[in-house]
């Protein structure tokens, strides 16, 4: 036999798979029917990681076409275009088809695939289908996207001049630009940038951008004057540098109008002209200095303000350095070299420590002075007394920052409904604005006895120190404030209120405090507190009346905070009484479930109902008032007997709900409307008779047949129109068939912005076959818990039945 490299089928299949499979998208083959054929591995793992473990959905001998039509939900974006390009392709129309397309899957919700279809080359009809995953390009694209849009947007609203110049032509400006210039766009873009130069810094400019674009050293930041189109003239600065624009070099110049600057520049040099004439007849001094900062002149009256005589420090020409205060003295030595480097006139304002220790406010305002070659030889200028301006400056500037922290507070208050958070945030924003620990206290009216500690300093570890000394001495309204009158009150030395708060002050070294109470109804509920420890500071009046406004605040919040917590105990209690046992009924399998929403939330309006009635019937009720809190819970109260009332006498769902919602129009508020299912089990526990009026779509689960059956609302809600006539529909039920009622909390669970659904509460049925209604109901609660992770924001009541034998 003779030798040959043809590789046998099997081998060329299996060199077929494994390019297949190293290609870096998943892959399927179609026959002419979209049928699946052959898939490589990566479509396995990609349906594997995404919902279809066992590729019953997706892979081989599944019709892919059918899979486009029935796509639901956050995939099915380009399904139905998938779907009609492919058809083209097998009939022949177009030569290839790509469609890009967004695929949503956990933990990648922005991921993005290209479609690529081609037929297939040999005798066989049908197609090759590629997804390649193209989110990191997709991500790319909106990165650059977003960049190119601040950029532009920098840009546009800049409060600079800009423009960029190419070749010596314009080709950029902003609207800043358009603006200090008095040209339009399309006056200035594409023009040689010559033509709208001064003549007198026309040479200059052109000359400095040519050295620039060559590569040359040149200034990159100047003044001139700029002439604007009707003539005018503005002082900029000019900050130019070189970038590349459209791919090609380019001189990107900013330009910052400086016009009111050189005037006030100008201004100053003038005033400070003016109050050397005036120095004489003010409280100031003269003074000159040399290059080594010492004294060489002073006049003026020092002793008022220093309370050194200007003797005095002429005998000791460098006793001023000293007198300057330690953390001033290096930013004033670097001024007056700066100033000197830069031949301008300066303004410094520093302290000084006067003989008698005070700290007095000094403003300076020196000149340069240079001899005939050129060189800095001193200052000299005119320093004049501001203590008085600085210290307003101050209690205004703390004045507004408390404001500031009082609004702040009352904000954070209106949003907290409970206690402890209110105290917390009171503790921390009091212990910041204070510089100091911070103490509130929650208080007993019954006994005066504190209840709850809240400690907060900037300083964690004092905070910690006096936290834990707190929690081991019980504290009373008395050991606070003696017998006296319970007021808020600054106390110089803590050590001194009590004995008992005393020996407590000691162990902690504290010194000065402020105590303000809380009231509501003229008791004393909180307290609030700052303390500082021995030598730190002492407390003013301006500390106490901000702590008496912060106990002011909180007291409103704590009296709505403690109302809220009282109306919502009521509400649940009222609730829950609302909720039946559930009852034992023979031939009927019962599961009932309710689960009030967690956290802060109020107490909604979700109930359900199983009534027996005496000739074998049974009434099934799920509904859910509108509203929260105390009046949801009345209005449920009322929805619910209403209905057991006309239900005992009325033996058609249809006019029982018809005859409660003209008793909710006629009775209940205008606000007032709800969603309802009434169900009626015959005695034979096969036909059930029932109204669905807005509610959640029941579902009944037919083990049977694997089928699930949808009784969705054929009315409306009840409460809105009064003379509506509801009419009952029907269904015949199997031994073991499963009704399942709930309300929407099941549906409008949510993972963050994700909502669990009717869709995936449909799955979680499906994957059932033949159940207890406790079974069905324990899957239903676990599938909510997991996608939820445990958070639920509304109220959730779940009522199963299934009949028996």
């Amino acid at each position: 036999m003779h030798g040959s490299n043809r590789n046998s089928p099997r081998e060329s299949e299996e060199l077929l798979k494994a390019i297949q499979n190293s290609l870096p998208a998943n892959i399927a083959v179609l026959d002419g029917a979209g049928t699946i054929i052959a898939v490589n591995e990566r479509w396995e793992q990609y349906a594997r990681e995404n919902g279809d473990p066992s590729l019953e959905h997706t892979g081989v001998g599944v019709n892919y076409f059918d899979v486009c039509r029935r796509a639901r939900g956050a995939c099915s974006e380009g399904a139905l275009e998938a779907l009609e390009g492919l058809q083209a392709l097998l009939a022949g129309k177009i030569d290839e088809f790509t469609l890009e397309y967004p695929c949503p899957s956990p933990g990648r919700e922005d991921a993005f695939f290209l479609m690529r279809a081609v037929p297939l080359k040999d005798k066989r009809v049908g197609l090759v289908v590629a997804h390649l995953d193209i989110t990191d390009q997709k991500r790319t694209e909106r990165a650059l996207r977003e960049s190119e849009e601040k950029h532009r947007t920098l840009v546009e609203r800049a409060n600079d001049g800009i423009v960029v110049l190419q070749d010596a032509i314009i080709k950029l400006v902003n609207p800043k630009f358009l603006e200090m210039s008095g040209y339009t766009k399309d006056e200035l873009l594409n023009k040689p940038f010559a033509d709208f130069l001064s003549p007198e810094e026309r040479a200059l400019l052109c000359d400095r951008y040519r050295r620039r674009m060559c590569g040359e050293d040149v200034p990159a930041i100047y003044e001139t004057t700029m002439t604007r189109k009707d003539g005018s003239k503005i002082e900029v600065e000019i900050n130019a540098g070189i970038i590349t624009y459209e791919g090609k070099p380019a001189d990107l110049v900013i330009f910052r109008d400086i016009t009111q600057r050189k005037a006030a520049e100008r201004a100053l040099r003038e005033a400070e002209e003016k109050l050397r004439a005036l120095v004489n007849s003010v409280d100031a001094a003269i003074f000159t200095v040399g290059s080594d900062l010492r004294l060489t002149m002073l006049a003026g009256r020092t002793e008022k303000t220093i309370e050194y005589t200007p003797e005095e420090f002429m005998a000791d020409p460098s006793l001023w350095k000293r007198r300057v205060h330690q953390d001033d003295y290096s930013g004033l030595v670097e001024a007056v070299q700066k100033s000197a480097a830069e031949g301008k006139s300066i303004s410094v304002e520093f302290r000084m420590i006067a003989k008698s220790g005070q700290t007095r406010w000094v403003r300076a305002t020196m000149t340069p002075h240079y001899n005939e070659y050129g060189e800095w030889t001193g200052h000299c200028g005119v320093a004049v007394d501001i203590t008085d301006r600085v210290l307003a400056q101050q209690h205004d500037a703390k004045y507004a920052e408390r404001m500031a922290a009082l609004a702040e507070i009352s904000q954070t208050f209106v949003s907290y409904l409970d206690v402890e958070a209110i105290l917390d945030a009171a503790a921390h924003r009091t212990g910041q604005v204070l510089q100091a620990i911070a103490v509130v206290a929650s208080v007993d009216p019954a006994t005066g006895r504190v209840v709850r500690l809240s400690v907060s300093c900037p300083d964690v570890q004092k905070a910690v120190d006096v936290d834990q000394v707190l929690a081991e001495h019980p504290l009373t309204i008395g050991s606070l404030f003696g017998s006296g009158e319970i007021k808020p009150v600054i106390i110089p030395d803590l050590k001194r209120i009590s004995p008992e708060f005393g020996r407590l002050a000691v162990s902690t070294n504290l010194g000065p405090g402020l105590i303000v109470p809380v009231f509501a109804d003229g008791e004393v509920i909180s307290i609030m507190a700052a303390v500082r420890q021995e030598g730190e500071p002492a407390f003013n009046e301006d500390d106490l009346w901000f702590l008496t406004e912060v106990a002011s605040h909180a007291s409103a919040a704590l009296t709505n905070a403690r109302l809220y917590r009282r109306q919502t105990r009521i509400a649940e209690t009222l609730q829950r009484s609302l909720i039946p046992d559930k009852p034992a009924i023979e031939y009927l399998d019962i599961a009932t479930a309710y689960f009030p929403a967690q956290g802060d939330v109020e107490v909604g309006g979700d109930f359900f109902d199983i009534i027996p009635f005496g000739d074998g019937t049974t009434g099934i009720v799920i509904g859910d008032v509108a509203g929260k809190g105390v009046v949801a819970a009345i209005h449920t109260a009322e929805a619910k007997y209403m209905l057991r009332a006309f239900a005992y006498s009325i033996h058609d769902p249809g006019s029982v709900v018809t005859a409660l919602n003209r008793a909710l129009c006629a009775y209940a508020d205008e606000f007032t409307f709800v969603t309802m299912f009434y169900g009626l089990l015959m005695p034979d526990k096969r036909r059930l008779e029932y109204v669905n009026a807005g509610q959640e779509i029941p579902l009944v689960l037919c083990t049977r047949y694997g089928i699930i059956k949808e009784l969705r609302p054929a009315s409306p809600v009840l409460g809105v129109i009064k003379d509506l006539v509801y009419k009952s529909d029907s269904i015949d039920l199997e031994p073991d068939d499963l009704l399942l009622c709930y309300t929407d909390g099941v549906t409008d669970m949510r993972s963050d912005s994700d909502r669990f659904g009717y869709e995936r509460l449909l799955s979680v049925v499906s994957s059932i076959e033949r159940a207890c209604a406790q079974t069905l109901l324990d899957r239903i609660t676990e599938a909510t818990r997991n996608f939820g992770k445990g958070h639920q924001v509304d109220d959730q009541v779940i009522v199963v039945l299934r009949p028996l034998d």
